[in-house]
């Protein structure tokens, strides 16, 4: 029991702060690019509209566009998709309006020969698991109050197989799972209905071609890409690289394939993964914005997480578009500036640049590893399951994606305690390559570390900021076992084998 106890004991105390923030310098060329031919606007919006903050998958099958979020809301039979044989953990996050009432939530499951079948899937409402959802009973109705957040884990599949329970010593026993198809999972169709019991018509941020260009980028790219202001992951951004200054005079370009018009902006000041990350690292204070090679119109945002809309001077309409850091906040440890996200309004809805990159960099991190020790294992689920004296058991599961970004599931349940216990965690962030050949990987890890439910008799579903902190850990990668050195202990990898 004491080898499991000091494993979350020290996850909890962790204060440590990204090293990775303080990195080196990679600048980017600028896109002088003139294109004027004119961008489709008009589009038709559904009845009962509802505005999306932002959505993603944890997960997309390429190309995205045939497989992305759009698919879960289009009334259509074709679906969302995730990488092939990426299963169990994967899944979906929507956030909502503030103060959205709901009265009912459906979900569709995904039937198709090209996928592997889903039984199970969690629904977690503003961070706490309230349901496992399935195909019979696939709905949910019992709201507490407003929804900020949707998210939907895929927990079980079929084509699971399980190995046999392995003895370690007089109290520990072992046991893997594995997800042992090639193929995706997919999701059919997410239904929202207000408190009228009508159906929302579900409306993304609008994608609109184009480009995003910055002066430079903190090392890892792939772990603060200027392309991260666009993809709803709050907790992941853009960081600028530039050592000899804070952030003062960086710039940003938007280059979008046709003409388009902006009056607005929203932004997600700082590094939005954590109050520590917000602190540390700088902030805009003051930036300008316009069409470039034309004057630019300074403005102000407050230091404050909270997204802040900004309502421009004048409405602009064109193809290039530069944003200019002018004014910071200071971080309280790095001086590296970040923004977590961004949406442009065009007069009547929010849209964002659609870039292609990310899916180009999603191949080239495949193509890396081809070869290697982590070639059967990227976008591939691991998991353990750890018994001790029959009455704890520890499940934990690990996934490295090839978008460079990781998840750690971890589940503690004591059978032992008459109020009972359960404590489900969950780390994610961003990974990186230190070395790699073919027997042997080691791995950077680095994220944030979050307590989403703990159970003591009545009590559960417990949400504040005290239950998430910061963590970053070395990972050695064998044939037999991934190993951590500070915070993740380790997991068996029969995945390489």
């Amino acid at each position: 029991m004491n080898r499991i106890l000091n494993i979350i004991s020290l996850s909890i105390i962790s204060v440590l702060i990204l090293s990775s923030c303080g990195g080196n310098t990679k600048t980017k060329t600028n896109n002088d690019s003139t294109t004027t031919k004119p961008e489709v606007i008009e589009e038709k919006l559904p009845e009962n509209p509802l505005f999306l903050e932002g959505i993603y998958a944890t997960s997309v099958n390429m190309p995205e566009e045939n497989n992305n979020t759009d698919k879960l809301f289009d009334n259509n039979t074709d679906f969302w998709s995730t990488m092939p044989g990426a299963g169990p953990d994967e899944g979906i996050m929507l956030y909502l309006p503030k103060n959205t009432d709901l009265s009912k939530i459906e979900v569709k499951f995904a039937n198709d020969a090209s996928l592997e079948k889903i039984t199970k899937i969690g629904l977690y409402i503003n961070g706490t698991d309230v349901k496992t959802l399935t195909a019979e009973n696939n709905t949910f109705s019992k709201f507490e109050g407003a929804v900020s957040s949707i998210f939907l884990r895929v927990v079980k599949t079929e084509n699971i197989e399980t190995s046999k329970p392995t003895q370690i010593d007089y109290v520990l026993t072992t046991s893997t799972k594995n997800f042992k198809s090639n193929k995706s999972v997919g999701i059919e169709e997410i239904v929202l209905y207000n408190k009228a019991g009508e159906q929302y018509g579900i409306v993304p941020p609008k994608k609109v071609k184009g480009t995003i260009k910055a002066s430079s980028v903190l090392e890892p790219i792939t772990a603060y890409n200027p392309e991260f202001l666009f993809d709803s992951r709050f907790d992941y951004g853009w960081a600028e690289g530039n050592q000899n200054n804070a952030g003062v005079g960086e710039s940003i370009e938007f280059n979008f394939d046709g003409s388009v018009n902006i009056s607005k902006l929203k932004i997600w000041n700082g590094f939005q993964r954590s109050k520590t990350h917000y602190q540390s690292n700088a902030r805009v204070k003051k930036f300008s914005f316009g069409i470039k090679g034309q004057t630019l119109s300074t403005y102000e945002l407050k230091d404050k997480e909270a997204p802040q809309d900004i309502e421009l001077t004048k409405s602009l309409t064109g193809n290039n578009y530069i944003l200019k850091i002018e004014e910071i906040y200071d971080g309280s440890k790095f001086k590296d500036l970040v923004i977590s996200e961004m949406r442009f309004f065009d007069g009547k809805r929010w849209f964002i640049p659609a870039s292609v990159d990310i899916e180009k960099e999603k191949q080239q991190l495949l193509d890396k590893v081809k070869g290697s020790i982590l070639e059967k294992m990227v976008d591939k689920w691991i998991f353990e399951e750890i018994i001790e004296e029959d009455y704890l058991t520890t499940n934990q599961s690990l996934i490295l994606r090839s978008n460079q970004s990781f998840v750690i599931w971890l589940q503690e349940t004591n059978k032992d305690q008459a109020d009972g216990f359960a404590k489900q965690t969950v780390m994610d962030g961003n990974w990186d390559i230190i070395s790699l050949d073919k027997n042997t990987a080691k791995i950077k890890i680095f994220g944030k570390r979050k307590i989403l439910s703990v159970g003591y008799g009545n009590y559960k579903g417990v949400e504040d900021e005290t239950n998430t902190t910061i963590f970053s850990d070395i990972l050695t990668i064998s044939p037999k076992l991934i190993k951590g050195e500070k915070f993740f202990d380790s997991i068996k990898n029969f995945l390489s084998e």
